[in-house]
């Protein structure tokens, strides 16, 4: 079943779009700051690609930031 706004259904979606390996997504999805965003409709675990990826890329400048190199912005 489609969930309007959402066009990932199932932890198997969500970690092949981000490449990650289960344990890593159990991780990032319990964290307190800027946990995954995932959610669940019954037993359904839904996810939208647009918000994954900002995810990613948030991900992507905090660790940047952290070791002193952040990516450039695009034009």
């Amino acid at each position: 079943m489609r969930i309007p706004g959402y066009d990932l259904n199932g932890a198997k979606a969500v970690l092949e779009h981000l490449q990650i390996s289960r344990s890593t997504f159990r991780r990032m999805a319990k964290r307190e700051t800027d946990p995954l965003p995932v959610g669940c409709v019954g037993a359904q675990m839904v996810a939208s690609r647009e918000e994954l990826d900002a995810w990613a890329l948030r991900q992507v400048r905090r660790k940047a930031q952290t070791e002193g190199c952040a990516p450039r912005e695009r034009s």
